[in-house]
């Protein structure tokens, strides 16, 4: 909670006076927060608490001018980023046992965000690509994860609204 505040905070201060920048900055802080839990009630424990933080600081800003699309995006983007697992097998702790998938979401052109979804358990493992490498400053291997899935950009301010195409 203390990371959301702070993140939100430093939105605040810089945005405060534009709405959509505001939100859109806002999207983005949020979505940087993850997290798993074995216990059900504290993975909704901490989506609820997350999202009443959100909306506490958005609803102190723009109390006239609330958009529930934008805190619905919100609460999808927590939905995604706070989730029931086992850390230690990197799966769900039911009889499927499906991997834990983390959502990455991305700012795109302004207002686009895209997701791509990868599992934890390829997040955590070291796939080093070889030869020389764009992205490592030493001409050490690098670490790029393989996304399982990747959506078409949507606007922010629409990513709870089609649960349905699970985005």
């Amino acid at each position: 909670m203390r990371s959301l505040k702070r993140k939100l905070k430093v939105v605040e201060s810089r945005y405060s006076k534009n709405q959509l920048e505001y939100e859109r900055y806002s999207i983005i802080a949020l979505s940087s927060i993850y997290g798993v839990d074995i216990l059900t009630d504290n993975v909704q424990t901490c989506r609820d608490r997350l999202l009443g933080v959100f909306t506490h600081v958005y609803l102190s800003n723009f109390k006239k001018d609330i958009k529930h699309d934008f805190l619905n995006s919100a609460e999808y983007i927590l939905s995604k980023n706070i989730l029931w697992g086992d850390a230690l097998t990197l799966k769900t702790p039911d009889e499927d046992q499906e991997p834990i998938i983390f959502a990455e979401w991305s700012a795109v052109n302004g207002s686009l965000i895209k997701r791509r979804d990868y599992t934890l358990a390829n997040l955590l493992q070291s796939q080093p690509i070889d030869g020389l490498n764009l992205f490592s400053d030493l001409g050490d291997k690098a670490f790029i994860p393989t996304p399982v899935k990747d959506y078409p950009l949507i606007h922010f301010l629409k990513i709870g609204q089609n649960d349905s195409n699970d985005l």
